[in-house]
Parts: structure tokens; C-alpha cells; sequence
């Protein structure tokens, strides 16, 4: 009878910003700007590069505890976070 493994990914990008400050202040001072407003629509960033995806969990699971996971993961929207939608079947 075939198994459900769940694999749990983390994807990591690096980012570039630039921040200008004064010529005596020191490098944190724009460490402590970019943490206040990076997040904030109007701080541009100068590039974005995707590093990969790594995989740091994996387990079997159930079709109960898949239903589960996909209610508490609605928020998502994954292909309406279905089990039957979500599953990859090897072939």
C-alpha cells in the first residue's frame, strides 16, 4: 500500500539594498534603517537572487493528518489546499 511522506522546505533568496548615511556615522546606523523600513513599500531593494530550496524535514504521514495540515494551511490557498490536489504521485 503506497505511504504519504511529507517534505518541508525552506526556500532562501539574497538581497541587496543600499543605504546612504553620513560620512562619520558608522555601518550600523544603516543596519538599524534598513531593519526599521525594509519591509515598507517604499524601500527599494537593488537586486534579488533565489539561493535554492532545502529540504529540512520529511515524514509519513496519514490522510488524516494530511487533512489537518491542510486546514491549518488555508490561509494558503493551494490549490484549495485539498489533499487529493496536493498529493504527487510517482509514477
Amino acid at each position: 500500500m503506497p505511504k504519504l511522506v511529507l517534505i518541508e522546505t525552506i526556500s532562501q533568496f539574497k538581497h541587496q539594498y543600499v543605504v546612504e548615511i553620513e560620512d562619520d556615522d558608522p555601518i550600523s546606523h544603516a543596519l538599524d534603517y534598513w531593519c526599521m523600513k525594509h519591509d515598507t513599500t517604499d524601500f527599494e531593494e537593488l537586486s534579488q537572487h533565489h539561493l535554492g530550496e532545502f529540504d529540512f524535514s520529511s515524514r509519513v504521514v496519514t490522510m488524516d493528518e494530511l487533512q489537518k495540515i491542510c486546514e491549518d494551511n488555508k490561509e494558503n490557498d493551494v490549490l484549495a489546499n485539498r489533499p487529493e490536489n496536493i498529493i504527487q504521485r510517482r509514477k
